[in-house]
């Protein structure tokens, strides 16, 4: 398990652009990516290692088993300390997966969204509109309703398209 993908460095951030790495997929993995501070103690448990011990770990880690040894040193400090052990490692189908999940969730997120913005919009053309027929149908509007005191329903009925005035709709002559 890499440590550390919670929070990518600038470089590794460029190269996960570069290599075009989903960042859903890089967000799943981050989830259970421990963090790269070193854990508290872990110096003083090395320190207690025989002599023996330390310098076949160190002629380990000239050979290029650095990996190898650090996670040797992890699991035996956690085992020592009663820690809890790292998350168990998935494989790369279940991190496609998780991943594929987190996007349909984050898709589905940004459609309500939008369902939510429209609803929004729609009303507050609604009230707009209201406002707009409730304007006319004033007797000091200016409206439809000059000086008879029509009500909005009125108003509304006279501004239907389709529809034709009648002598008693038209207003004044």
């Amino acid at each position: 398990m890499l440590a550390g993908l919670g929070n990518l460095s600038a470089p590794l951030q460029a190269i996960a652009d570069f290599l075009d790495i989903d960042e859903d997929l890089i967000a799943v993995a981050a989830a259970a990516s421990p963090s790269i501070q070193e854990p508290d103690g872990l110096a003083e448990c090395a320190a207690s290692l025989p002599a023996e011990e330390k310098d076949a770990l160190l002629a380990r880690v000239a050979a290029g088993e650095s990996a190898q040894v650090q996670a040797l040193l992890l699991r035996r400090f956690r085992a020592a300390s009663g820690s809890s052990p790292a998350a168990p490692a998935r494989t790369a189908a279940e991190l496609l997966e998780a991943a594929a999940d987190r996007n349909d969730a984050r898709v589905k997120a940004a459609e309500q969204r939008g369902r939510e913005e429209e609803a929004r919009r729609t009303a507050a053309r609604a009230a707009a509109y209201a406002k707009h027929l409730d304007q006319l149908a004033t007797p000091h509007g200016g409206g439809l309703g000059e000086g008879r005191g029509a009500d909005r329903d009125q108003a509304a009925a006279r501004l239907r398209p389709g529809r034709v005035p009648t002598e008693r709709s038209a207003g004044p002559r």
